[in-house]
């Protein structure tokens, strides 16, 4: 287990953003807070509140990561 302030473990894949694939890894966030949130069913409702809460994060220079489950 990982405390705060300990470094993260070193991740790598493929993502979709704005609708096209990319291919992202850990060091693109090297320096910030990372909150990852596994998700079963991205529907609308799932989606809006997610976005509402990745940008109040993003306004404390953190970064919200969905990933699907």
């Amino acid at each position: 287990m990982k405390h705060i302030g300990e470094q993260a473990l070193t991740f790598g894949l493929p993502v979709i953003v704005n609708g096209s694939m990319a291919y992202m890894d850990s060091d693109h966030y090297q320096g910030q807070w990372v909150g990852l949130c596994f998700v079963p069913h991205l529907g609308h409702a799932e989606s809006e509140l997610l976005d509402r809460q990745a940008l109040e994060m993003r306004g404390r220079r953190e970064v919200l990561l969905e990933v699907p489950a």
